[in-house]
C-alpha cells in the first residue's frame, strides 16, 4: 500500500492491528508516548 494512500474503511480494522503490532514489537513500546498513541487509537476507531 502506497504511503501516500490513506487506508479505506474496509481496511482500517487489519490497518490498525498491523499497526499496534509493529509498536507492541518495536524496541521502544515501553515509551509513554507509544502506549498513549495506541490507547487513544484504538479508542477513536475500535
Amino acid at each position: 500500500m502506497p504511503h501516500t494512500q490513506c487506508p479505506t474503511s474496509g481496511n482500517l480494522r487489519s490497518f490498525t492491528k498491523n499497526l499496534v503490532k509493529k509498536i507492541q514489537n518495536s524496541r521502544n513500546y515501553a515509551e509513554p508516548e507509544l502506549r498513549l498513541f495506541e490507547a487513544s487509537y484504538l479508542s477513536r476507531h475500535d
